[in-house]
């Protein structure tokens, strides 16, 4: 079928070779011309017959589908595509011999996926580096700008272990991806949007929600027509040069992965979720150091419960890190021996010889409940606490502020925390 449009609703040659050598992707193009994908591809392959060339001027970058973007990466050599692709924590990664790449082990994992996806095809194989040996799939372009040039960053980037935050730079879009079909769930529009797709062997699932600052949100997003190859537009919010925009990747079991977004817009995601033993700045994404900290027990999990960590803007004495844990069931076990008491109100606590976990019971569904107890004497081994939701803080013997916090795997730690940081977070309830 000739999807061409008639010549005076046609957007002129000249039009479509200034924005080709702006380097917009193709998505980019499409929706400022206000036609599809296929038209536009249309458009270039006429315009190449008549003048034998697609653009004036340097060549445009287009968007790469499935075994085109695999050639492409590894036929511009390891160094370049690093020096673009890797950035942890805004910084941009080494270069090919540089501690944070292993470029013979990135060599090696991406001969593996390329076997892994000859056995079982699918929509495209993604291409596969190695950041700090972790490997990590390029699910290719993600996100976008109107009016960036090649080489020209999206927007602020700050990447961490459970959440990105971004500001762009301009109005965005949400890309169509050469390696998985992704499909709308969870839409919240316009503050937030969900995204699920298999990749290799695991289903995926990309949240994206605009940032709450203050009194607003950062953002808004909006559906996109699928033929434009975008899949959500991304508004800035009145008085914001660009919308500010939280991502995280999940698997259908709510575990949490590890991911990065490159300068230029591309999603690297690790082949692996974050560890059991790994501690998160619920709000900020931000993974903490308790090294300097010590165990002291653990928080059971239970169906329907949670627990996690709370560091910025904690609330707390000192800042002091706290914790929020919803429990049913099996409670909290004392690792060592100490005595339980009620200071009075909806709290209990639990004294040890060197320091004393406070246990408050939040909520307004047990608002009229006040404990009274007389204090006891409890061995290490005891399990203590009621069902509710409970916020955990922690001192020292001397009454100092501590802070507390749980690993994935529910152990809590309490003592010295390093690696708190600030906003780009999410929103507080």
């Amino acid at each position: 079928m000739n999807t061409q449009r008639g010549d005076s609703a046609r957007p002129s040659d000249a039009l479509l070779q200034s924005l080709m050598r702006e380097g917009l992707h193709d998505a980019e193009i499409a929706v400022r011309l206000g036609i599809t994908t296929g038209e536009l591809r249309e458009r270039k392959a006429e315009l190449q017959r008549r003048t034998g060339t697609i653009g004036a001027g340097p060549v445009p970058r287009r968007r790469l589908r499935g075994r085109r973007l695999w050639f492409a990466l590894a036929a511009t050599g390891m160094a370049a595509v690093l020096a673009v692709l890797l950035v942890i924590a805004n910084v941009v990664a080494p270069g090919e011999n540089g501690p944070g790449v292993d470029a013979d082990a990135t060599s090696a994992a991406r001969a593996a996926r390329q076997t892994e996806v000859a056995a079982t095809p699918t929509r495209s194989a993604p291409g596969v580096v190695v950041v700090e040996g972790v490997e990590m799939d390029d699910l290719g372009p993600f996100l976008a700008v109107t009016g960036r040039t090649p080489g020209e960053p999206i927007g602020e980037i700050m990447n961490r272990a459970a959440l990105i935050g971004v500001r762009l730079a301009a109005e965005g879009f949400v890309l169509d991806s050469p390696a998985t079909d992704w499909a709308s769930v969870n839409v919240n529009a316009p503050y937030a949007w969900g995204l699920r797709g298999r990749v290799g062997e695991r289903n995926l699932r990309i949240n994206i929600t605009a940032e709450y600052v203050s009194t607003r949100f950062e953002g808004t997003l909006r559906y996109i027509s699928n033929a434009t190859g975008a899949l959500i537009g991304l508004s800035a919010a009145p008085g914001s040069s660009g919308a500010s925009v939280l991502i995280e990747v999940e698997d259908d079991a709510g575990l949490q992965y590890p991911s990065i977004l490159t300068p230029e817009g591309r999603l690297l995601v690790s082949r692996e979720p974050l560890p059991a033993g790994a501690v998160l700045d619920y709000f900020t994404g931000a993974e903490l150091d308790v090294s300097a900290a010590r165990a002291f027990g653990q928080l059971p999990g239970s169906v329907g419960g949670w627990a996690f960590t709370i560091c910025h803007d904690s609330g707390a004495p000192g800042g002091a890190c706290i914790v929020s844990w919803r429990k049913s069931g099996r409670g909290y076990t004392v690792p060592v021996p100490g005595t339980l008491s009620c200071p009075g109100g909806r709290e209990l606590r639990f004294a040890s010889a060197d320091a004393t976990l406070t246990f408050r019971l939040a909520g307004s569904v047990q608002g009229t409940i006040e404990f009274a107890c007389e204090p006891e004497a409890l061995d290490a081994g005891r399990a203590i606490l009621p069902d509710g939701h409970w916020v955990v803080s922690a001192t020292s013997s001397s009454g100092e502020p501590l802070s507390v916090t749980v690993a994935n795997d529910g152990t809590l730690y309490i003592g010295d925390i390093a690696g708190v940081t600030g906003c780009p977070c999410r929103r507080r309830s």
